[in-house]
């Protein structure tokens, strides 16, 4: 059954407590329903999706005030909702992250009615809410972003509940960001008392909280049966004890995960999950962004926060425990749609499915990424915008290769990108299109004599570097030191963390041989015993002519 964004009322729910069957209700219809859930359709993409119907109609309903604490905004249509609630004179109030988003964007919006603060420090933490109180009756809170791909290519969730006394604390939450600008304040934090909402105990938590991660832990001890995790990242290390133990007991774990690891070589327990043979990394375009988890079918753990150190420890976060069966049973049913996407994925040889994410893109190149097969090749072709044929510009790309980066581009263009995969000498057939618009920032392409001359200016810069590898060193820590030179206290050195090493021998790149060749490494340029350039990915390194 091809199930599109799922918006299920917990009446309706209720009435199927322990049945299998999905009911779609109309965005709207039921506004006298207490608890909602909504859904993106990142498998569809479906712009009309529940979860984005779900917000729009929840931001028009508003007749005096919205108080919003959003990461990230920039969707049109929301903001267009925003200024139709200023033309009916609804007070706008909007806490946002000021490091996620352009906040040139909202300017035409706080010119007429929206009261804007941002949190900007350079502190540990973030803010990462994304709720919305209504007329200081109803919440709306989940994972999602307000940006396009959050509200659709991201796999993402959201819940509305009406109800004065649940508002009113995620109100006292948002005065503390906006009135008093206290941003990572540790007071509010956990409620002993849970609200009832038609006959669900709803608990709602605000971090940061020393108690936070205590109570995350507990939940998953007083698992009996079976964990469901749909988690975008996951780098808690108790949380992660938590959860082996939770298995030794004969608890039945199941995931979907985002990133195995996220840029920098940030460490991730998917990692050690993926090699127990628990979860899949969900083949969407966008990202598995969901922060749930289901436990005994009873009880469903939701919210802004990721099961990392920041998202319990020092962001800003909201999250919700709701006891209910029969709305867990609508995230199930999400929650199984996304795995059999996996296993289908898994299984079949079908065209390579396209990432939108782009992490480590330099500028003046164009990057295509893909869900890649570690037995499969890969050709890429671009697509001409007369003609509509497709040239190959990338051919048998060896096998597990998940990226290519296109030089032979202009900056400030687009262009449109098809991925098909190989094996044993038989090809898919090509993937849906990619546009890509090339950063108009273009490198400049520098000797290591002159990086090494010039590395007070160029420090902190992103910049080509040309050199010949005089020595491969490895450290004892299996650190990796592709060096310009013997001098290694003024000597330009590329530099691979451990951590990141097999990022590049995955792919046959033996590092020893490139002792004697001329490579040309792109990244940021910093200053650590001489100019150095770390590389954490293949699309930093190419191999010159001597």
């Amino acid at each position: 059954m091809r199930i599109f964004s799922i918006v299920l009322s917990l009446s309706i729910l209720l009435a199927l407590a322990g049945c299998d069957a999905v009911i779609q209700s109309e965005i709207g219809l039921n506004t006298d329903v207490n608890i909602q859930v909504y859904f993106t359709d990142p498998i569809f993409q479906t712009a009309d999706n529940g979860l984005a119907k779900g917000l729009l109609e929840f931001l028009d309903r508003a007749q005096t005030s919205l108080d919003i604490a959003i990461h990230s905004i920039s969707d049109e249509r929301v903001l267009e909702m925003l200024n139709r609630a200023c033309l009916r004179s609804v007070q706008v109030r909007m806490v946002v992250e000021a490091s996620a988003f352009n906040m040139d964007a909202l300017q035409p919006l706080t010119d007429q009615c929206v009261q804007l603060k941002a949190h900007n420090d350079e502190d540990r933490g973030t803010m990462h809410h994304k709720f919305v109180v209504a007329d200081g009756q109803r919440v709306w809170t989940g994972s999602a972003n307000w940006t396009t791909s959050g509200l659709r290519s991201n796999a993402n969730d959201a819940v509305r509940i009406d109800h004065p006394e649940l508002a009113s604390r995620y109100t006292e939450a948002f005065e503390r960001l906006f009135v008093e600008e206290k941003f990572g304040d540790s007071t509010l934090g956990i409620s002993a008392q849970p609200v009832v909402v038609d006959e669900s105990n709803v608990r709602v938590y605000f971090a940061p909280h020393p108690q936070l991660e205590d109570e995350i832990i507990r939940y998953i001890q007083e698992a009996q049966q079976s964990i469901r995790i749909a988690m975008f990242a996951y780098t808690n290390d108790k949380i992660h004890k938590a959860l082996l133990d939770a298995m030794t007991r004969g608890v039945n774990i199941q995931a979907l995960w985002g990133n195995r690891t996220q840029r920098d070589c940030d460490v991730s327990e998917i990692d050690e999950m993926l090699q127990l043979n628990i979860g899949y990394i969900v083949p969407i375009a966008g990202a598995m962004h969901h922060k749930f988890v289901l436990i005994d079918d009873q009880r469903l753990i939701t919210g802004s926060a990721n099961w990392s150190a920041n998202g319990v420890k020092y962001n800003d976060e909201n999250i919700l425990v709701i006891e209910n069966p029969a709305l867990v049973s609508a995230y199930n049913n999400h929650f199984n749609q996304l795995t059999r996407e996996a296993l289908r994925y898994d299984r079949d040889f079908s065209p390579p499915k396209y990432i939108e994410r782009h992490f480590n893109t330099l500028p003046g190149t164009a990057r295509i990424e893909w869900h890649a097969a570690p037995f499969l090749s890969y050709d890429v072709c671009r697509v001409e915008a007369a003609s509509g044929n497709c040239s190959l510009v990338a051919s048998n790309l060896p096998q597990g290769t998940s990226f290519w980066v296109d030089e032979a581009v202009e900056p400030g263009e687009t262009y449109t990108y098809r991925v098909r995969a190989i094996s044993d000498e038989e090809h898919t057939d090509f993937s849906q299109h990619t546009p890509i618009t090339v950063s108009d920032e273009a490198l400049t392409t520098w000797t290591s004599a002159q990086v090494e001359e010039a590395l007070s200016e160029l420090q902190g810069r992103q910049v080509h570097v040309e050199f010949e590898v005089k020595e491969v060193f490895v450290s004892a820590a299996g650190n990796v030191f592709l060096n310009a030179g013997e001098d290694h206290q003024t000597d330009f050195t590329a530099f691979i963390p451990a951590c990141a090493v097999e990022n590049f021998t995955d792919l046959s790149i033996i590092l020893s041989d490139l002792e004697g060749h001329h490579l040309r490494v792109s990244g940021e340029l910093i200053s650590y015993q001489g100019p150095e350039i770390k590389l954490y990915d293949l699309g930093q390194i190419k191999l010159r002519q001597p």
